[in-house]
């Protein structure tokens, strides 16, 4: 999976594993806060329907963190105001651009995709069984 990626599907793993992982990196690697996990606001950028140009519909919550993991760095930003999870994250980040703890932090990235597709599949069939059927409408 690429780096980019990590910061998305991590948010959809299993926490608790990755609290485990990132407590085990603390004690094996050395870290350093760059800037410690903040709240900022981003503009959320979307489509207009009708005449597909971009526009601003509002802002959103995020929390970012910046450090480095044995000289590399790493960043993360999650929505909302999550500080532990978006240091977990940075984490992992600066690991996966070295290649340590690679396998853990795959297996995580892997489980956080599965998760992150299955309730994309849900959404889809809650929005499939409430879609109106005009044939029986007669």
């Amino acid at each position: 999976m690429a780096r980019e990626e990590l910061n998305f599907f991590l948010q959809y793993s299993n926490q608790d594993k990755l609290k485990n992982l990132t407590s085990k990196i603390r004690e094996m690697e050395s870290i350093e806060i760059i800037i410690k996990p903040n709240q900022v606001t981003l503009m959320l950028p979307i489509n207009d329907p009708v005449s597909q140009k971009p526009f601003y519909s509002g802002e959103i919550l995020a929390t970012q963190c910046y450090l480095e993991v044995n000289g590399v760095k790493g960043w993360a930003m999650v929505p909302d105001f999550n500080n532990e999870l978006s240091e977990n994250i940075a984490i992992c980040d600066a690991c996966f651009a070295q290649n340590i703890h690679l396998a853990e932090i795959e297996e995580l990235l892997n489980q956080g995709k599965r998760e992150y597709q299955s309730l994309i599949e849900r959404d889809k069939k809650i929005a499939t069984d409430t879609k109106v059927n005009f044939e029986i409408m007669n």
